[in-house]
Parts: C-alpha cells; structure tokens; sequence
C-alpha cells in the first residue's frame, strides 16, 4: 500500500482539477476504509476560498512571487504542479506563466530542499507537430525545465479531460449542439477522455507513492473512440438526434487562424492550436498507473451522465 508524503504544497489549486485534487487530499469528512491522505496540504491559488478540513491551508498567490508561498512550500515533502495557462493566450504569457512559473517553482522547491516534483503536463506535448500550438510547445519546454531540475520528478500528461467547467467541454457541447455539427478534418483522429474526477483520483495516487518516480506517464479515460463519434455521442447525449455533420479542412483551418491570431486572438472562438486534436490522436500509452486506476474510471456514457449533458 502506498504511503502518502506527509505535506503536499498543490499548485493550481481552485482550478478545474485543482479543486477536485483538494478535495481527496483534503476531505471534509475521511470516509471509512478509504486510505491514506497526507498529514498537511498547502493549496496555491491566486482566488483563495476558506480551508474546509483540518489537514489543508490555502495559500493566496501565484508563480511569479515566490515570497508570497516560500514558507510554506519549505514545509512540504513534495510538489504537485497543476497550475497552468491554457486557452486562447498569446504565446509569450504562455510562456511566462508555463515555462518561467515551473522554473520560479522548481528553483524554489530545489532550494527550500524539497525533493519530489510531481509535474502535471498534457497530452498535447507529445503531438508530433506543435508548430502552431504555443500551449503544447510552454509545456514541453516546462517538462524540459522539470527533467533538467536535479529534483525526484515525475510526469503525467493527461488527454482531453472533460468537466462541467472545461473548456473542451464547453466547445463540445456548443459544436455538437448546433444545427449542423462541424468536424474539422476526416474525424477518425482518436480521443480518450478523461472526467475531472477520475483525473484527480489518478493525480492523487500517481503522487502518494515513489513508485513513479523519474517516469513521464499518460493518463486518460478507459474509453478510446474517434473525434467524429464523441461528437455524435455528445449531440446524442443532449437530445438533438444523430443529425447532419459536416467535415471541415482542418489544416486550412489551422493555417488561417494562425495567420490571423495575431490580431484577433481575444475575438476568435478558438486558436490555431486548439484544432491539433481533430488531427493528432489524444490517447494515453498503458502503464501501471492507468492499470491500477481502470476500472474505477468513467467510460463516455458515464461521464456525460456526471456532466448533465441532458441539463
């Protein structure tokens, strides 16, 4: 059985995944035979809301101001980095906020003496092409800074993860709910979704244990299907029948976004890089982890039940 660090200083902790970590780390209530947890968390989120368990201290600030979290991250025996820059950013606040934040992070933790690193990347970081996708290309350089650290590393790139305030969730539901769906390229590019939930639930045995130590380990859902099909499955979900659906040329969609986002970024419905998924697969290669972790996951059917897709 393994054993928990003793403290966890967890970045991004009010976000998507951040809260339903803290919330397994942290529960208000430790429901009988349920395992261990760690003695101490220290939540890092720019929007601090009151601590709800005994064991968990939030902490206001953000990467870029190590003064503000140093004390406490020197009171921990591991780091769990979730905090991350997604969406439609410019490349150079991607930058900042995802590569320069690890490297403040990591340098901090290095010299506080902490010596687990558990770094929580994507699964975009291993398309075969990020030309036009500076989300992916701030990550792979922020697992670069992880694996250079001299620190016990670890890292987990999980797929599409889907969740009643994920943005891929939220432009699922918009494209499948449309008179006509759009789908950009041929659609047999494959996906593997994973809900939030399970996610945390997989970040939080990956980092209670040095089982995983220096390896980088994908995790998705236990269901991989086509884009096309979870369109359909989605559109299915919120009662608009099978419908029409419409292929798309995703690369000349690519191609003209990045021509134009650098002008029209904040106005634009999605980035250039953001339609990489209809063209590279999003699935997680088996390992230990996601064995272990299987048969509790949610399947598509069962996640779009959690996520009231008929609300």
């Amino acid at each position: 059985m393994p054993t928990p660090h003793r403290t966890l200083f967890v970045t991004g902790a009010s976000g998507l995944v951040g809260r339903a970590l803290i919330a397994r780390l942290a529960p208000r209530r430790v429901p009988d035979g349920k395992g261990e947890r760690p003695d101490r968390v220290f939540g890092l989120s720019r929007n601090v809301t009151a601590a709800s368990a005994s064991n968990l201290r939030m902490v206001q600030g953000d990467l870029s101001r190590p003064q503000a979290w140093r004390e406490q991250l020197a009171a921990a025996d591991a780091v769990v980095h979730l905090a991350a820059l997604t969406g439609k950013a410019r490349p150079a606040e991607l930058e900042r906020v995802n590569v320069e934040g690890t490297r403040t992070l990591v340098e901090a933790a290095t010299a506080a003496g902490v010596r687990r690193f558990f770094h929580v990347s994507t699964i975009a970081a291993t398309y075969p092409e990020t030309d036009r996708y500076p989300y992916a290309q701030s990550k792979v350089r922020a697992e670069e800074v992880v694996r250079s650290s001299g620190l016990e590393w670890s890292i987990l790139r999980p797929t599409i993860v889907l969740g009643k305030r994920a943005p891929a969730w939220n432009s699922m539901r918009t494209l499948a709910g449309l008179p006509v769906v759009p789908c950009f390229g041929d659609g047999t590019a494959r996906v593997q979704p994973v809900l939030a939930g399970d996610l945390a639930d997989a970040i939080a045995t990956w980092s209670a244990t040095d089982e995983f130590v220096g390896q980088e380990l994908d995790v998705g859902g236990p269901e991989v299907l086509t884009f096309e099909d979870l369109l359909r499955r989605v559109r299915a979900a919120l009662g608009r029948g099978r419908g029409p659906l419409v292929h798309l040329p995703a690369r000349l969609a690519i191609h003209a976004l990045s021509l134009v986002e650098p002008a029209l970024l904040p106005v634009l419905p999605l980035s250039a890089g953001q339609l990489y998924p209809f063209v590279y697969d999003s699935t997680a290669a088996p390992n230990a982890l996601t064995e272990r972790l299987g048969p509790g996951m949610r399947d598509v059917d069962g996640m779009l039940a959690e996520l009231g897709a008929r609300g």
